[in-house]
């Protein structure tokens, strides 16, 4: 498997790299504080501004134990911090929402797509381009606890034993075979993740395998290595849906009402666990906790709108790749709940569209490989029956000097959207 950094150890690297309270680099340093929602305070502080911007939308993840290399949870952590904060949200890449959730194609909800408002991104640059300020240190909210667990949790889905991920390696993308939470068909209605080492664990899919062919193809992959696991960097290696998508930082989840996605009675699943070993290599058990109901009013599906006819020529900024999937016929009308989309490390920017009407569905920029997950709209979207969805895939293969086809694979590339389905 390629090695690559991910989006937190570039960070770092690039933190490590700056003065206490540098003026800002590039485009942020041009970041027009009159695009603000409101009018800015003429002196912004981190006690009174800064703060709760930071403990509502970063820190879950830049806290003590949390899979972010440093820690924003006071004032002496986040002040030397000031102009890579201010850059980072500046150009849309922290927090880590890789949908527009700006309104101008469609809404999501907060809790899968954290977004913040100019307002917001303003009032950091500000504060960066001011000094860093802390201001009446009497002013400063209390620190959040760390996001809550599930309520009302039907079954628990983990490994076997501990699992050591390979410390020579940047990354380590590992599928572990479970067992099925029931011998009866039941449905997810809702999930959270926890991960067994914070320091190492960068995200997490739980696959429904789709036949029990599946599990036999899985087992062998299991049983070609002494370590527990196999390495599974496209996906579960079978085919197989997402039923739990989940990042750091990720609240629990729960599916919109009255919907839920089917796993077969007594049929393995697969747990995939992203290991990212920039703090070090990690003993992980992670698990599944997981909401289930025996039956729900609505079925829901992921479908998959991919461009799977891959052939990326190299040495190129933007390739374009476009894909089409008609919804089940079946299903009549129906309606699109929200999204799961998937490229590997060329992927750069998505976007998704209803052909009947050609409305914006998702509009992606700075793909990032480490920040997989299920991004629910805020309402669905309905579709007409037969619907047909467009995908459009950017990659950069500047970096290739060879052509780059599907294939499961980070050497290769996907370019697919998961649309979780029901009918209206």
């Amino acid at each position: 498997m390629t090695k690559h950094l991910s989006l937190s150890a570039l960070f770092a690297f690039a933190l490590a790299h700056c003065a206490p309270v540098a003026p800002l680099p590039g485009d942020a340093a041009a970041l027009d504080v009159a695009q603000s929602d409101a009018a800015l305070p003429s002196n912004v502080t981190w006690s009174e501004h800064v703060a709760p911007i930071v403990f509502e939308h970063c820190a879950s993840c830049h806290r003590a134990g949390g899979i972010a290399p440093f820690s924003l949870s006071n004032y002496q952590a986040a002040r030397p911090m000031a102009a890579a904060m201010a850059a980072s949200s500046a150009a849309r890449t922290m927090p880590p929402t890789l949908v527009d959730n700006s309104g101008a194609c469609n809404a999501y909800d907060h809790q899968t797509a954290d977004w913040l408002s100019n307002n917001e991104v303003a009032t950091l640059a500000a504060w960066a381009q001011q000094g860093a300020p802390e201001g009446d240190p009497a002013r400063t909210p209390a620190l959040p606890p760390p996001p809550m667990g599930l309520a009302n949790v039907s079954a628990r889905i983990e490994m076997s034993a501990p699992f050591l991920p390979d410390a020579t390696r940047m990354d380590e993308i590992r599928c572990f075979v479970v067992d099925a939470p029931s011998a009866t068909d039941q449905f997810v209605t809702g999930y959270s993740v926890e991960p067994g080492d914070p320091r190492v664990v960068h995200h997490v899919i739980l696959y429904a395998l789709d036949s029990e062919a599946g599990v036999a193809t899985v087992t062998a992959e299991d049983a070609r290595d002494a370590r527990a696991g196999y390495d599974c960097p496209g996906g579960a290696m079978a085919p197989a849906y997402p039923a739990v998508l989940w990042a750091p930082g990720g609240p629990p989840t729960a599916l919109p009402s009255g919907t839920g996605l089917r796993i077969a009675g007594g049929r393995k699943l697969v747990l995939q666990v992203h290991y990212n070993m920039q703090q070090g290599a990690f003993e992980d058990r992670t698990r599944v906790l997981l909401q289930l109901a025996p039956r729900v009013e609505r079925e829901g599906r992921m479908v998959a709108i991919a461009a799977t006819n891959l052939r990326l020529p190299p040495r190129m900024t933007d390739v374009v790749a476009q894909g089409s999937r008609a919804i089940p016929a079946s299903l009549g009308r129906s309606r699109l709940w929200g999204v799961a989309p998937h490229m590997h490390t060329l992927g750069t920017d998505m976007q998704l569209s209803l052909r009947s009407s050609s409305r914006c569905a998702m509009d992606l920029h700075h793909w990032n490989f480490h920040w997989q997950r299920l991004f629910l709209y805020s309402a669905p979207l309905d579709l007409n029956a037969g619907e047909t969805l467009d995908v459009r895939c950017h990659f950069d293969t500047s970096s290739k000097n060879e052509v780059t086809t599907w294939g499961e694979s980070t050497t290769d590339e996907m370019c697919i959207v998961y649309g979780y389905v029901t009918s209206a």
